[in-house]
């Protein structure tokens, strides 16, 4: 599973990294959560050998595309 050492670490300054979630190609998932507003989020954090990686930089920048437009009852936004 993902990297335990990064809980309870602050995400630009928004996002505090709870636990993890998921596991995927390209890195981790954590539940976040906003320190002051309570709000949940799902945050990736990919993988040091894809960070200088123009083809994955794509492939991820496509996913957050993609991601972004899902509308679903059961999604959060």
């Amino acid at each position: 599973m993902s990297d335990d050492s990064l809980i309870g670490t602050l995400i630009a300054g928004r996002y505090r990294l709870v636990k993890p979630i998921g596991r995927g190609s390209t890195g981790d998932v954590y539940l976040a959560q906003h320190p002051v507003l309570g709000v949940r989020f799902a945050v990736k954090i990919v993988r040091d050998a894809l960070s200088e990686d123009a083809s994955a930089k794509r492939r991820l920048k496509h996913e957050a595309e993609v991601v972004s437009k899902l509308d679903h009852p059961n999604i959060v936004g």
